[in-house]
């Protein structure tokens, strides 16, 4: 299997408003995850990140 890249461009954003509270913060960052194909379940990891 391979690795991918910790680091890759579709998951870096710069200058982005993702809201002020941690919860906002997280989901924007869930569904860059999701578009990027590195989670199967955005809704599980923002419930595990907020636990």
């Amino acid at each position: 299997m391979d690795n991918p890249h910790l680091l890759a461009p579709e998951l870096v954003a710069l200058d982005v408003d993702a809201g002020s509270r941690p919860r906002e913060v997280i989901e924007h960052l869930a569904k860059l995850l999701d578009a990027a194909g590195r989670t199967s379940d955005p809704a599980q990891l923002i419930a595990d990140a907020m636990a």
